[in-house]
């Protein structure tokens, strides 16, 4: 739906997905089927945007290894159990971190939980 959505207002975006929830939902035709890696590697993205990562994946390591993304925008919660990998984002040292607390408050359902973190590459000399 984000791609829909950003598609709509003449964003040039892609959504893939390993599809590895085919069994608790149906992915429409628009989302490819790629796991992260695969996809950070044939688009070379300079941003990405990923919404309710699995808590401890292995793929956003992904995201700050691969040098065409310069923003990530991840999507999720505050509490480290139920989404992203937050001792990736701690250990990781090519981007800044920023908890955006404005984007955090439109997520729906509203929750104190909600939280849309971003990451900048940092410059390089």
């Amino acid at each position: 739906m984000l791609t829909h959505f950003l598609t709509k207002m003449g964003t040039n975006c892609k959504a893939t997905d390993n599809y590895s929830w085919n069994h608790y939902i149906q992915y429409p035709e628009t989302v490819e089927k790629l796991d992260a890696k695969e996809s950070l590697q044939k688009y070379k993205p300079k941003a990405v945007i990923s919404s309710w990562t699995p808590p401890g994946n292995t793929f956003e390591q992904n995201v700050f290894e691969t040098e065409s993304v310069q923003l990530y925008i991840t999507i999720g919660t505050k509490n480290q159990s139920f989404t992203g990998n937050h001792e990736i984002y701690q250990k990781q040292n090519g981007f800044i971190m920023e908890f955006s607390e404005s984007l955090s408050q439109l997520l729906l359902p509203p929750s104190s939980e909600n939280a849309v973190y971003i990451f900048r590459r940092k410059e390089t000399k």
